[in-house]
């Protein structure tokens, strides 16, 4: 792959992993079959687990999405380095509907795999979306200027958030205090943060 400034094959491509990543997390909301009527409410609350699993794989993808468009709408160069961090990060979104499936089925058993999986594979994400921002940063394939603006409030903006992560309810999704502290500093909420600053940074005289 070659350098250039036509960005809009790989965010086009990105945001259809995004999108399936999305719609196969839900392929697990379902209950068994043949369940008389009379036991559909013990049913749905023992399928409880599944929905929140559910809801913060969602959150944390649609976070992901949002800040990788707004890294994108920064960017306004690649290379086939940038593309192979891009692919990396599409790697672990495609594949965390799998350690979702796992965290619902056995996140109450002693175990602890199914959460340092679960966490590990949230971490991979985040790691590469900054990896993104890093590198496109560093190698000039960003406006420097306001590259340089948005770094400290994507930083406390990803602190803030992680923070918020850290304190889910233990039981139910126990992955939250595995992450937190390994995600401190990644830029978690980038794209609300850089989203900001570069509409402020517009109008400045």
């Amino acid at each position: 792959m070659k350098s250039g400034t036509s960005l809009e094959r790989m965010v086009f491509f990105s945001d259809a992993v995004f999108a399936i990543a999305l719609t196969l997390l839900a392929l697990d909301l379902k209950l068994p079959e043949g369940i008389p009527a009379d036991q559909v409410d013990d049913a749905l609350v023992a399928a409880l687990p599944q929905l929140l699993a559910y809801a913060l794989s969602f959150v944390i993808i649609a976070k992901t999405w949002m800040s990788h468009h707004s890294d994108f709408a920064l960017i306004r160069r690649f290379n086939a380095n940038l593309a192979w961090l891009n692919l990396a990060l599409l790697f672990f979104i495609a594949m965390l509907p799998g350690p979702t499936s796992i965290l619902s089925d056995y996140g109450d058993d002693p175990t602890p795999w199914p959460s340092v999986l679960y966490a590990a594979n949230i971490a991979a994400v985040y790691l590469m979306l900054a990896a993104i921002w890093g590198y496109a940063k560093h190698a000039g394939l960003m406006d420097r200027e306001m590259a340089a603006h948005v770094h400290a409030a994507v930083r406390d903006a990803g602190q803030a958030h992680v923070h918020q992560l850290g304190h889910a309810h233990p039981q139910v999704l126990p992955p939250g205090r595995v992450v937190a502290r390994p995600l401190q500093g990644v830029p978690l909420q980038a794209g609300e943060a850089r989203a900001g600053d570069h509409e402020r940074a517009l109008v400045r005289p």
